[in-house]
């Protein structure tokens, strides 16, 4: 387990700060009353990076996705890359190949704390570094931009080395990861700073970080879509879950993030609360490394994939947290596989199980030692259930649970034959696959290739329906070779006091988290 220090421990216990229960000193507008002041529980010790092109994580998301806008939006409440809407960008039109894209943008709106109107050039200068290896972890979503262009002002123009279909090209120009529009004098002038002081044209401004305590954003006056309700949102890092739900039930904050796990929903309960499941879904799946004996073995594979059991999965994580997941990609993603044929479902066999590993020549058995796991309990406890599964066919795993960032490492580097890998992606199925099933990606644990053609096709092909059918050919040849077994999917859980309208219909949201949207207020 890692170590933390002891101020950390003694705030999340509940022992530091000036609250009842630790929160620490009170911004202003937290001292003059409720007012319109959210105040956020954050399951984190604190934010990782404020840039949006650097890796955040799923609370740096959360931070940026309220002070960046994108030239596009999916429909607010829903993630649908079939259902996009105009953001910065007012209106579009692509070639008649599909190899230029040019976009007409809004007139009139400012970047923060006076850094000017948005223009064509801070588009031009956003998705440059969004597809510099030097200024982006994302820059091979932007592989097939050859140049942007400025045509005037406010006309800007997205030159392609290849067509894209809408499918393809709006992932990479919404509000979420690179496509965060950013404002080029504010890099010029901030420099590196601007990585901790984000400036953009959404709904919230940043105001303040206090590390390992809290996070401020005050409403934009000046937003384009209209001034929001909240007048700040003060985001609180407790990484402990009981923590965070006893300041809760104490009345110290409005919405809280909730730990993956039954328990935590169970605790969180009661009257004048709502806990709340959104997508999109995060996929859970066990990634069986092929290049190691006897894991090369496809009976070998099978034979893992009949001894677990998704049931007792779903039934061990929680009811209303987990549901079983047969295909790499969830049905709800655009070019999930929707209809799994039987065969490839790998449902609950052990003696099947055990006949495999005869016919490979293991009758008795044999041992994978060491197979490493995260410390976090989202990763931990599905492989303590799925180790006493293999257990009883005679596949013994000697689990050893290490840090989060060393368990990753471990990965990444091939030294776990055994990877029980969570990813929540935008809901395409080019995600997850370009990411973990493709010749040479990081994070390819199995070493498949054998859907490179199928995938490569889907991301040169124009019509979404040949996308579509590409992808799910994909999924049938990675489920045939069992590079990796889906075990289950879960979406992201919060709990809102009655009185937080989130101003939406919620059935998903990219920043992983409880959105706060410019209409959200308190009742």
């Amino acid at each position: 387990m890692r170590e933390i220090d002891r101020r950390t421990f003694l705030k999340g216990a509940g022992i530091l700060g000036g609250t009842a229960l630790g929160l620490g000193a009170l911004s202003r507008l937290e001292a003059q009353g409720r007012s319109q002041v959210l105040r956020y529980g954050f399951a984190a010790t604190d934010i990782r990076r404020l840039d949006p092109m650097g890796g955040p994580n799923a609370v740096d998301k959360a931070v940026l996705e309220k002070i960046f806008d994108g030239l596009v939006r999916p429909v607010p409440g829903d993630v649908n890359v079939e259902k996009i809407e105009p953001d910065l960008a007012e209106s579009w039109e692509p070639s008649k190949d599909l190899k230029s894209w040019t976009f007409r943008l809004r007139r009139g709106v400012e970047f923060h704390n006076g850094f000017g109107e948005f223009t064509s050039e801070d588009v031009v200068f956003t998705l440059n570094r969004a597809k510099d290896k030097k200024t982006s972890i994302y820059y091979k979503t932007y592989a097939n931009f050859a140049d942007i262009k400025a045509i005037d002002k406010h006309t800007v123009q997205i030159n392609l080395k290849g067509p894209a279909s809408p499918i393809s090209l709006f992932p990479a120009l919404l509000n979420w990861q690179a496509g965060m529009m950013m404002s080029k004098g504010a890099a010029e002038k901030l420099g590196d700073k601007i990585k901790a002081h984000p400036i953009g044209t959404g709904a919230f401004v940043f105001k303040e970080h206090l590390p390992q305590e809290r996070l401020v954003l005050e409403r934009n006056k000046s937003y384009f879509r209209g001034m929001p309700k909240l007048e700040q949102i003060v985001f609180r890092f407790l990484p402990d879950s009981s923590s965070r739900v006893l300041a809760f039930k104490a009345g110290e904050l409005d919405i809280i993030d909730l730990a993956p796990e039954q328990r935590a929903i169970d605790q969180a309960k009661g009257p004048g609360i709502v806990t709340q499941g959104i997508g999109p879904l995060t996929v859970h799946k066990l990634h069986m490394v092929r290049t190691k004996k006897p894991l090369n073995d496809i009976r070998i594979r099978q034979a893992i994939a009949y001894a677990i059991n998704r049931d007792d999965i779903v039934r061990f994580i929680g009811k209303d947290i987990a549901q079983p997941l047969y295909s790499i990609i969830p049905p709800s993603f655009v070019g999930g596989l929707e209809d799994v044929p039987e065969r490839l479902k790998y449902n609950y066999d052990p003696q099947r199980a055990k006949k495999l590993l005869a016919e490979a020549g293991f009758p008795n058995g044999f041992t994978i030692d060491p197979v490493f796991i995260s410390e976090r309990e989202q990763f931990r406890r599905p492989m303590e259930v799925i180790q006493n599964q293999l257990s009883k066919v005679g596949i013994k795993i000697n689990v050893n649970v290490i840090a989060h960032p060393a368990w990753h490492k471990k990965n990444d580097e091939g030294s776990n034959p055994l990877v029980l890998r969570a990813a929540t992606r935008f809901p395409t199925a080019n995600f997850v696959l370009e990411e973990f099933f493709t010749k040479g990606t990081k994070r390819n644990f199995s070493g498949f290739t054998g859907a490179d053609e199928a995938i490569t096709r889907a991301q040169k092909e124009f019509n979404p329906e040949v996308q579509k059918m590409l992808w799910r050919e994909a999924q049938i040849k990675i489920l045939e070779d069992l590079a990796a077994y889906p075990t289950h999917a879960q979406g992201t859980y919060f709990a809102r006091k009655s009185y937080v309208d989130l101003g939406v219909k919620l059935n998903a949201d990219l920043c992983i988290c409880a959105p706060i949207k410019r209409n959200a207020r308190l009742t």
